[in-house]
């Protein structure tokens, strides 16, 4: 008698737990930032963190939900086969469809669809803590997959989401049909699968805004003073945006409302937001912190031009390297810092712009010593990280703007 509520405790349990998987499951797919970056909820931030790697939670979830639903079916078989006498497997497989399908799924999926919103800020403490506990297993079955996809000759998910002009750098390149100065190119298809949002952004300080009592005038005036021809309305504070105009709606619709603002979690990817992008009919995105305040604008435009500059920067530029693994560029120590900071649009004290000034003897001027590998000096707007030094000389530096930490 003690073993049959033994057994029928845990049913319960893992029945509850497989209704929050479902629902998280729902929510996760569901949820939309904008909604979430414009609520006061306290859980804000948990949510917002969780929709900026959608992917991996989600199928850290999906692992969840399995192990859930194995565990129901062997509980469930022990359970019949300890109360009734003579049993036949056919009731314990009807009893687990009807009660995994009404109470595990319909139920709790519905639940969440009312409000996805809602649902997930609702779940995102359990979303959170439930995710660090599976994603371990999430990436171990990927990773076996990935591996007998191989084996059998089928590209992996993870190649299977790159377009095929990205893929056909990378088997060119495999294939050792790419010079050495070209494989470089691979390795920037690798750095846009990590990129964020964050890295690419025009920040907030840098971001044109008007007011929306102001209307379209306002919009008009402030494209007047800077050439740009998106202007982002806000009402009482730029926190509070309130839409997008783009000035070509009025001069080919003669529309002069605003667009609906759409918003983008700042740890979002590079291909995340590219999808985003192609599957709205609008070219730029508010970006916003796990507080849910504007952080500043992405715009398709700077898709194009990182990506561009990722596959071209060995051309372009002889004294990168490459990019290291949180996306940034790898200099040549002995780069002029003028030269950086063009590349990064920054304006630097002139005296820097002189040829005796490069990456390497700024450094040694500001430390007095060789820095060993992964030091990090701050410069005017950038954040140099020592890649490579030896006992006589500083070799490489990746390089980041400070606004991207």
């Amino acid at each position: 008698m003690i073993y049959s509520a033994l057994l029928m405790f845990f049913i319960v349990i893992f029945l509850f737990l497989l209704a929050l998987f479902t629902s998280s499951e729902l929510a996760l797919v569901s949820a939309r930032t904008e909604r979430i970056a414009g609520s006061f909820s306290k859980r804000k931030k948990t949510a917002l963190s969780l929709l900026g790697n959608v992917e991996n939670n989600l199928s850290a979830i999906l692992v969840g939900t399995n192990i859930c639903i194995v565990a129901m079916s062997t509980l469930t078989e022990r359970l019949f086969e300890t109360v009734l006498k003579q049993h036949n497997p056919a009731y314990s497989v009807l009893f687990d469809f009807a009660v995994i399908l009404l109470v595990g799924e319909i139920i709790p999926k519905s639940l969440s669809k009312t409000d996805p919103n809602s649902a997930i800020m609702n779940l995102s403490v359990f979303m959170m803590y439930s995710t660090k506990v599976l994603s371990p297993f999430s990436d171990f079955l990927k990773g076996i997959s990935d591996k007998m996809l191989y084996l059998i000759g089928v590209r992996s998910c993870e190649e299977r989401r790159l377009s095929d002009f990205e893929n056909a750098v990378r088997d060119f390149a495999r294939a050792g049909l790419l010079s050495p100065n070209s494989k470089i190119l691979e390795r920037g298809v690798s750095a846009l699968e990590r990129l964020k949002v964050s890295s690419l952004m025009k920040p907030r300080k840098n971001t044109v805004f008007c007011r929306e009592k102001d209307g379209y005038e306002g919009a008009l005036e402030a494209y007047r003073k800077t050439g740009h021809s998106k202007i982002v309305c806000h009402g009482e504070n730029p926190d509070d945006i309130k839409g997008v105009y783009y000035i070509r709606d009025w001069v080919k619709k003669g529309n002069k409302s605003p667009r609906p603002p759409r918003f983008v979690y700042e740890k979002t990817t590079f291909m995340k937001v590219l999808e985003f992008f192609d599957s709205m009919n609008d070219d730029l995105a508010v970006c916003v912190d796990e507080y849910g305040q504007v952080s500043g604008i992405i715009t398709r435009v700077d898709l194009i031009l990182c990506f561009s500059s990722i596959l071209f920067l060995n051309e372009k530029n002889p004294f990168v390297e490459g990019i290291n693994n949180e996306g940034n560029y790898i200099f040549k120590a002995e780069t002029k810092i003028g030269l950086v900071a063009d590349l990064y649009g920054l304006d630097i004290s002139r005296e820097f712009y002189d040829g005796e000034h490069t990456i390497s003897s700024y450094i040694l001027g500001k430390k007095r010593k060789i820095p060993s590998p992964k030091e990090r000096i701050e410069f005017e707007g950038l954040l140099f990280t020592i890649e490579e030094s030896s006992v006589r000389e500083v070799k490489s530096v990746s390089v980041k703007k400070l606004n991207e930490e």
